[in-house]
């Protein structure tokens, strides 16, 4: 990890089916699920599963018209990316928070995103392969929806599985050929590593596996837990 590199990971979103009956199997390893929220205008929704420096949300297509809509917006097909098990995309997107309050822009991420959903003159800042769905979707949030904001507005609720910070993740990408830039990047300066591969799957570590334990999700979720 570079400690000089401007971003850390904030949380990773997973596509999933409507009203996430997916989450259930997590809340039997013993994770917390917290809040549901509606993306007005985008036309998905989520739920999400907070820890003390990231978090984890279930992501799904709430209102196809709003999603067809805003497609047509910003040219973001989301609805690729939900349906991933059929269209061989990337089940993931990853966001990432500024290491210290910043306007500057970086050049990995030129592509301004803003939708009804969020607050006014606020957006994300994508990556420039935001429509290479087999990569994941890449974006800088603004600093008021952070983790380190969330929990000032509300502390996190313990898990009973009892972890409590991820420590670094492997994200395993649906393709062959050569990782794009931002993903090299990210790969080099932070402690999410992002690889090639034939499936998606999503490698959590939490507070430096120091238990040696593992939960796998599959086939339900393409998630591996390490704690």
């Amino acid at each position: 990890m570079d400690a000089n590199f401007p971003l850390e990971l904030d949380h990773i979103l997973v596509w999933v089916s409507p009203k996430a009956p997916e989450a259930q199997i997590l809340a039997e390893f013993g994770l917390q699920r917290k809040d549901y929220k509606e993306h007005i205008g985008q036309g998905t929704a989520s739920y999400f599963f907070f820890f003390e420096n990231a978090y984890l949300e279930l992501i799904w297509i709430d209102d196809e018209q709003a999603a067809l809509d805003n497609a047509a917006r910003t040219g973001i097909d989301l609805r690729s990316r939900a349906s991933w098990r059929e269209t061989g995309a990337s089940a993931f997107g990853v966001g990432w928070r500024r290491r210290s309050p910043s306007l500057e822009e970086l050049p990995l991420f030129p592509v301004k995103y803003s939708a009804e959903w969020m607050e006014p003159e606020t957006y994300l800042e994508l990556s420039d392969n935001f429509n290479q769905t087999t990569e994941p979707l890449y974006f800088i949030i603004p600093e008021y929806m952070s983790v380190p904001q969330r929990i000032i507005a509300e502390p996190i609720v313990p898990h009973p599985l009892g972890i409590k910070n991820v420590t670094s993740a492997r994200v395993t990408l649906p393709q062959r050929e050569q990782l794009s830039p931002v993903a090299s990047e990210l790969s080099r300066h932070t402690p999410v590593a992002f690889e090639a591969g034939t499936d998606s799957l999503l490698e959590l570590t939490f507070d430096g596996g120091s238990r040696g334990q593992t939960l796998d999700a599959r086939p339900t979720l393409p998630i591996v837990l390490k704690f």
